[in-house]
């Protein structure tokens, strides 16, 4: 019997993992033309918003006891230039 829901796991990944690939995105512009760009800042609030949600939601799907533990972790799931 798994300890989670694979279905569940694997769509919060890949939500999260889209939304670390923009945010990486976004952070490389210059700061002017992105506070000059009010829709590169409602996407950017948009991504936190989503990789926030998807990583406070492992917290049941992995039973852990405390809900800080999901953000101890969140690279080892997504796979960036800097962890691959």
């Amino acid at each position: 019997m798994p300890l989670f829901d694979q279905g569940k796991m694997t769509k919060l990944v890949s939500e999260l993992r889209k939304s670390v690939a923009r945010l990486t995105d976004i952070a490389k512009l210059p700061k002017d033309e992105f506070l000059n760009d009010p829709d590169k800042i409602e996407s950017t609030k948009y991504h936190f918003i989503v990789a926030i949600e998807s990583s406070i939601s492992c917290y049941p799907v992995k039973k852990q006891r405390d809900p800080s533990q999901c953000f101890s972790h969140p690279k080892s799931a997504i796979r960036t230039p800097q962890n691959q």
